[in-house]
């Protein structure tokens, strides 16, 4: 500490005290008596670093923030001021701040064992696993004393994938599903459809085995520190065994920039969604969009989406009472939570629906949570829930009321690795679509055993 830090008698009361209260355990005692000496002697940085200390082992981390931040300015080399400072910033999950701390921390002490510790969970955070390990192990070899502390996060570290600027993966393997065509068991209404095809009472089986084919590929060719700049696919092809009528491939392509500003990135991306049913074109998507992410903690993020929809159905275009074209606005907000147990988003979205047909134009309200748990034995389950309200503002064609009905989803996967590149998954998934009108009621379950080849 520089000569002359000391301005008055009591500050050095009051930090000794402070000192033998902290080193007993009693960080809110503590507390209470480094406050004492911060108005007594102001100019004094050690002071300063000790209440900054105490409040991280209470865990107040703004304020320990602002007492490190205090304590660098009176004396910007005081011992691991900045490493703390970094650290209170860590927690704050304010990462480009505490990596910039840490930064200066090494300058000061690059043999301080703790900076590479701390420096590689904000590395781990960004998504930089190279980095991360490497900090880590530095940190280990440094100071072997802290390592029992950070090794966990060591080994979540190298579960990471080395950082590709491409990843890909197929699906396949067998699914039964119990209602292929999405129908109620019984319908009510008797007409002729706009293919010459009666309705009515629906006889013959909806049920049947199926291989899906799913592909999932990605490529980021632009990727700094504040952009990253890629392109991503998703392709569905759902063979059914019997009814191959309905037989689904869907082809989803997106193109995407993420800016990085602190804790928020703002993400625009386009895409473009195109699907057949039974071999015929059936729809095409056009959608673009606007994401928000805001890091608030080291473990929580929040979404704001916009999506604006461009919507056209291939078939019964032109007739009024089955054409579904038209577009969709969507609004949605998500919070995730992440930790080393594992991970749950949740969230809300509103969907403005509007057609060229009577049947669709909706207000739709959902609320989906998804997350992942790490279990033993490598085993992860996976869990998705989806409750969806649509209220149509327009009258259906053949039961002559508005349309009003709830959605329930719920999946349920356990994954484990096989190999380096293949995970073995079961599965179950259940879909329900209560309505008040009885055409559009039907339940669906469906049982999965699939494997996943990734590299």
């Amino acid at each position: 500490m520089p000569q002359g830090a000391w301005s008055s008698e009591e500050g050095e009361i009051f930090l000794a005290r402070g000192n033998k209260l902290y080193l007993d355990g009693k960080y809110a005692e503590a507390k209470e008596q480094l406050l004492k000496g911060t108005q007594a002697d102001p100019q004094n940085a050690e002071i300063w670093s000790l209440l900054g200390t105490a409040n991280l082992a209470l865990k107040d981390y703004a304020q320990a923030r602002d007492a490190f931040a205090k304590a660098v300015e009176l004396d910007p080399t005081i011992p691991r001021g900045k490493l703390y400072l970094g650290v209170a910033n860590y927690f704050l999950g304010n990462l480009t701040e505490a990596e910039r701390w840490f930064k200066e921390a090494k300058s000061i002490a690059p043999d301080d064992g703790l900076v590479h510790y701390y420096a590689g969970l904000v590395a781990a955070h960004q998504q930089r696993p190279k980095d991360a390990l490497t900090e880590l192990e530095t940190g280990m070899n440094l100071a072997p004393q802290f390592a029992l502390g950070f090794k966990g996060y060591q080994e979540a570290v190298k579960v990471y994938r080395e950082e590709r600027p491409f990843s890909i993966s197929f699906t396949t393997g067998i699914e039964y599903d119990d209602n292929v065509k999405v129908l109620p068991d019984k319908t009510t209404v008797s007409a002729v459809g706009p293919n010459g095809g009666v309705t009515g009472a629906y006889k013959g089986h909806k049920a049947d085995w199926r291989t899906p084919l799913i592909l999932n590929a990605a490529y980021e060719p632009i990727r700094t520190e504040k952009w990253t700049g890629g392109v991503r696919y998703y392709g569905y092809g759902g063979l059914n065994y019997y009814l191959d009528n309905f037989n689904i491939c869907d082809q989803l392509g997106e193109m995407y920039v993420k800016y990085r500003w602190g804790r928020l990135t703002v993400n625009p991306f386009f895409a473009f969604d195109y699907t057949w049913l039974g071999g015929q074109p059936f729809s095409q998507f056009i959608s673009p969009g606007l994401r928000f992410t805001l890091l608030e903690t080291a473990n929580l993020a929040g979404d704001l989406i916009y999506m604006y929809q461009d919507r056209q159905f291939k078939t019964n275009i032109g007739n009024p009472s089955y054409d579904r074209t038209g577009n969709m606005n969507q609004v949605g907000f998500f919070q995730t939570l992440a930790g080393k147990p594992g991970s749950i988003r949740a969230g809300l979205i509103w969907e403005r629906e509007v057609t060229v047909g009577i049947n669709f134009t909706a207000n739709r309200y959902r609320l989906p949570v998804e997350g992942f748990l790490n279990l033993p034995w490598q085993v992860t389950a996976y869990g998705y829930f989806e409750w969806a309200k649509t209220a149509c503002s327009n009258r259906d064609s053949f039961a002559n009321r508005y349309r009003n009905e709830d959605y329930f989803q719920i999946l349920v996967q356990l994954r484990r690795p096989v190999t380096s590149w293949m995970n073995a998954i079961v599965g179950y998934n259940h879909i329900s679509n209560p309505s008040n009108i009885q055409d559009y009621q039907y339940d669906r379950n469906i049982y999965q055993l699939l494997a996943m080849f990734y590299y």
